[in-house]
């Protein structure tokens, strides 16, 4: 599979585990006990949650941010290899 592929797959998954994190937390589905950190992240979702969320969640992450960005990061580490196996053909 093509880079451009694989990234457009990436990105899906992206969007679509932060959307149901948020959605997750606004029901409080999810635990947001956790303490875990993730720069890199953080900082990547900060310049492109404008394009994904409707404003109502993209407050909800702004403000929230250190509650569920623990809850983000593991539900993107758990699909990460997945995804990553399906985009190469494995």
């Amino acid at each position: 599979m093509e880079w451009h592929s694989f990234t457009h797959t990436y990105i899906r998954s992206l969007h679509t585990y932060t959307h149901t994190c948020i959605q997750a937390y606004m029901y409080n589905y999810m635990s947001t006990s956790h303490t875990y950190s993730f720069t890199y992240l953080h900082m990547y979702l900060q310049h492109n949650l404008h394009y994904w969320l409707p404003v109502q969640e993209l407050e909800i992450f702004n403000s929230h941010t250190n509650k569920i960005e623990c809850i983000i990061w593991e539900c993107l580490c758990t699909h990460l290899d997945y995804t990553i196996k399906c985009a190469i053909g494995i």
